[in-house]
């Protein structure tokens, strides 16, 4: 089925619900087994105008976290791995050295920052994995702390994240454990 809701006892259907793709409940849900939508990335847990208030788990399992409190409407027009700092009361493409209103990371489509996780940051100059990444004066770029000539204390509040690969040259999209210090 392409769209609705079935429920099903082995493999026979014993209720459907269909009404243009939607199901609707009043009350609550109890499943048992598992809920598996019917491919890869094809569908969403509530939307951005439509959020769960909280979710109970024993165990999850993400990718990229997002901080919605940062929405800034346009963000998600910038190129994945934007390094953003929070001036003026938004989030914008970083621009100087060691900013500590550095916030996240962008991805394409998604007006909020990337907070925490292993996604794709831009860089440039020269990165070792491993090295400690602040923001640079190359606009939505980040850079290793090391190569800067910073110490340990001075890059409190200022690191986005860890290098997980090397790079060299003006600006390159590296895989990143995003995480402010």
């Amino acid at each position: 089925m392409s769209q609705g809701l079935a429920v099903i006892n082995g493999t026979t259907p014993v209720h459907r619900l269909l009404k243009n793709g939607l199901a609707s409940f009043s009350g609550s849900v109890e499943v048992t087994g598992s809920v598996i939508p019917e491919g890869d990335t094809v569908r969403e847990l509530g939307s951005p105008t439509n959020r769960w208030n909280d979710v109970y788990s024993l165990q999850t399992t993400v990718g990229a976290i997002f901080e919605y409190g940062l929405e800034t409407p346009g963000v998600g027009e910038l190129e994945t791995g934007t390094v953003l700092c929070w001036h003026k009361g938004k989030l914008q493409p970083s621009e100087k050295r060691f900013d500590a209103l550095v916030m996240g990371v962008t991805q394409k489509g998604k007006d909020q920052p990337i907070i925490l996780g292993a996604e794709y940051i831009l860089v440039t100059g020269e990165v070792k994995e491993g090295d400690f990444l602040v923001t640079s004066d190359k606009k939505g770029h980040a850079m290793s702390a090391w190569t800067a000539g910073s110490t340990d204390s001075y890059l409190f509040g200022k690191t986005i994240g860890q290098a997980l690969e090397d790079s060299s040259g003006e600006s390159k999209l590296i895989k990143c454990m995003i995480s402010k210090r």
